[in-house]
């Protein structure tokens, strides 16, 4: 039995994700990553949510708008 690494519960919600994941890798650079595959799980957590937001400018509005107000909070 093969575990189900990406959490879905079905093949073609896996392909949708996986679709998803490869064009956030086609934006990152080769030393992006190099740091995913070498580095420690927080840079490579990093590195993973800046190609993230790198692919979808809704996700970097988000932290524009929502969390910045939300640090300035804090």
């Amino acid at each position: 039995m093969q575990d189900n690494v990406l959490q879905v519960r079905s093949p073609l919600a896996a392909k949708s994700v996986a679709n998803v994941l490869r064009a956030r890798l086609k934006c990152m650079k080769p030393a992006l990553w190099e740091m995913i595959a070498t580095g420690s799980h927080e840079l490579a957590v990093q590195s993973c949510f800046a190609a993230a937001v790198k692919h979808s400018s809704l996700v970097g509005d988000y932290m524009d708008l929502v969390v910045r107000d939300k640090y300035r909070l804090f």
